[in-house]
């Protein structure tokens, strides 16, 4: 799968996405703005957009900032949503996503840098792809302001300090206003980046020190988080399939195959202990789906691990 990276500044960095993208092997690509590097034109060559964050907002021009194209983004990001490809967006990232599908962007109640906790909605409680997150789950936040909301739009989680922290666009569209990414190497970067906010920590509610900060441990969160987006990238995945019509079934179906594996890995590796007994049934009756015999949804025969050859001559089981 082919997944492109907008990363607007060098301290806003992809961080347990780009971990996760190439641990699974996937085709990665980067449009590092701040450095110069050009936007795509369009988003035929990508399969999984993740726009990142940034301090700036979706009104900064390009007077303010000549490296960050608002609406040249903006853009993008419709055409990704509109050819039916997978975005994600982090921080700012989320706030343009709402921009391109035209719900405005606004300011949280809050500003929030630090680890607190999100709580469930109840459309993020009846949703699979977040029932490993548990009723709260404390995760990283760097933000003043939060997604704007379309018709269609349902907020999956909230925080005390700010009503939007996760919001589904729809099934392959995610915004977070939450930072889940967030590693003690991307934390380092940020707290030099932000002497200034963090100075006044005690002025506000829901601001760490640094101190604080580099405290904390977010293993857990980006844990989490891999569990999310193998999940939420199944079933982009069969859909993807299916919509490609794609003609070398054999090829696909091995990728099928691995992402039963996947899922197999990630029941027992990456979720909380707590959350592993509910979850194991659901990624195995998925992975037996996938991997299985039979995925009926699409039509499509998935080779068995075992049994299938793949190209090379031995099997994948053998791989």
């Amino acid at each position: 799968m082919r997944v492109h990276f907008i990363v607007h500044e060098s301290f806003e960095a992809p961080g347990a996405y780009e971990t996760w993208a190439i641990n699974q092997g996937h085709d990665v690509t980067y449009s590092r703005v701040y450095a110069g590097d050009r936007l795509p034109d369009d988003a035929v060559g990508i399969d999984f957009l993740i726009v990142m964050g940034g301090p700036q907002d979706p009104d900064t021009t390009l007077e303010e900032c000549p490296h960050f194209n608002a609406k040249a983004e903006q853009a993008l990001i419709a055409s990704a949503v509109k050819t039916g490809k997978a975005v994600i967006g982090i921080c700012l990232g989320s706030q343009l996503i709402g921009e391109a599908l035209g719900a405005p962007f606004s300011h949280s109640p809050e500003k929030e840098i630090g680890k607190f906790p999100i709580t469930l909605s109840e459309d993020g409680r009846k949703d699979e792809m977040f029932s490993h997150f548990g009723k709260t789950l404390e995760v990283g936040h760097w933000h003043n302001d939060m997604p704007g909301l379309t018709p269609e739009a349902k907020i999956i989680a909230y925080s005390e300090g700010c009503p939007r922290q996760i919001v589904a666009y729809s099934d392959r569209v995610f915004g977070f206003q939450c930072h889940m990414e967030l590693t003690l190497d991307v934390v380092e970067r940020l707290i030099a980046h932000s002497e200034k906010d963090l100075s006044r920590a005690a002025e506000y509610r829901f601001v760490d020190t640094p101190e604080a900060l580099r405290a904390h441990d977010y293993s857990e969160m980006n844990q989490v988080l891999f569990g999310f987006l193998a999940f939420w990238l199944f079933g982009f995945l069969a859909f993807w399939i299916s919509w490609k019509h794609v003609t070398q079934q054999r090829k696909h179906n091995v990728m099928l195959g691995k992402l039963a594996i996947g899922f197999d890995f990630n029941v027992r590796s990456w979720h909380r202990a707590d959350k592993l007994p509910d979850l194991k049934v659901r990624y195995e009756r998925e992975a037996e789906k996938c991997s299985g015999r039979l995925y009926t949804d699409l039509g499509i025969r998935a080779c068995s691990i075992r049994d299938q050859p793949v190209d090379g001559g031995g099997s994948l089981g053998e791989r």
